[in-house]
This record gives structure tokens, sequence and C-alpha cells, in this order.
């Protein structure tokens, strides 16, 4: 088994080089996402930041116009990372009332 003939997959070595290179070469993700809803029309449900983990499968990368927009007609923002706080949008629904 551990002759000459070795699976490359196994050096570690080799394997350290290839995970770095798919570090390298996956594209940054984007500053902003909105999570959409299930059906046809995938209405959006709420805006995240880019990298949250909280975010569901469902999204679509938005600009920070487009992500200052949405919050402002009353989309929920993200508990988690807090988009409304990231952009200095403070109680908007409190505004609106």
């Amino acid at each position: 088994m551990g002759g000459p003939h070795r699976r490359q997959d196994r050096n570690p070595q080799a394997a350290g080089g290839r995970e770095e290179h798919g570090r390298q070469s996956r594209p940054a993700p984007p500053n902003w996402i909105v999570e959409l809803g299930i059906g046809s029309s995938q209405p959006p449900i709420e805006v995240h930041a880019g990298d949250c983990h909280m975010a569901g499968k469902r999204r679509r990368a938005v600009s920070r116009d487009e992500t200052r927009r949405l919050l402002a007609t009353g989309l929920r923002a993200g508990t988690h990372c807090q988009p409304d706080n990231q952009l200095g949008i403070l109680n908007i629904a409190a505004a609106a009332a």
C-alpha cells in the first residue's frame, strides 16, 4: 500500500497546495445579499451582509443602494449581521410610523 505508487491526493503537501489554490480562485462574497422566498416569484424576505452565515440558500447579490432601498421600504434586516446598522440606517420602521 505505501510503496512508490502511493496516490497523490494522500500527500498532505500536495493537498495543501490545492486547497490554497481553491481559496485564491474563489470569488469574494458580495457585500450585500437579499434572501428570497419560495415560489415562482421568489419575493425578497430579508437583507443580509454578504458574509452572513444566517442567510438562507435562496439569495442574490444586491448593491449597496438597492440594500438601502429595500431596508427603507420595510424589508427585514438580518438580526445576526444587522445590515441596517452597518449602513447607518437606524429605526426606519419607527420613523415611518
